[in-house]
């Protein structure tokens, strides 16, 4: 491993830890180095303005860091939702702050494997699971069926 690679871990690591400090993320945040922006956009503690700054960068690498960072807001959440790359909107899929309108605007996306994310995810609205419920896939279909039945069951009483 040469020096400059050397520096660029140090730096990635740097901007992967919570305990880094705000000022030093915004510095890390203009590095040269994609992985090291991308672990600053990862970073849970990365404050918001970083993070919107982010969401204009040019990497997919930093772009899906962001769509996996759980305090990412939701404006650049359902930006995100739209990016034409599937490994990035798969990524978003199972972010745990999407909003109702991202997760339906997923529900939509043409890749299985997004749609399964949205009808297991602990958000998706029961319009939308309904919606899923009925899907070209049956592991859309199943996935649906399994997040709606707690809901449904939840509002029936026993009968003795």
């Amino acid at each position: 491993m040469n020096l400059l690679e050397n520096e660029h871990n140090q730096r990635s690591l740097e901007a992967y830890r919570s305990t880094t400090l705000a000022e030093r993320l915004t510095e890390l945040a203009q590095s040269e180095c994609i992985e090291t922006r991308a672990a600053v956009a990862y970073n849970p503690s990365t404050p918001i303005a970083i993070l919107e700054t982010l969401a204009n960068d040019s990497s997919l690498e930093v772009l899906t860091s962001l769509a996996e960072n759980p305090n990412t807001p939701s404006p650049i959440l359902e930006q995100l939702a739209s990016h034409p790359d599937p490994e990035l909107r798969a990524a978003l899929a199972t972010n745990p702050q999407l909003s109702s309108h991202t997760l339906e605007q997923l529900a939509h996306d043409p890749i299985l494997a997004i749609r399964i994310a949205v009808a297991n995810h602990k958000n998706t609205p029961s319009l939308t699971l309904k919606r899923l419920s009925v899907d070209s896939s049956s592991q859309v279909r199943q996935a649906a069926f399994q997040k709606l039945k707690p809901r449904t069951s939840k509002g029936k009483k026993k009968k003795r």
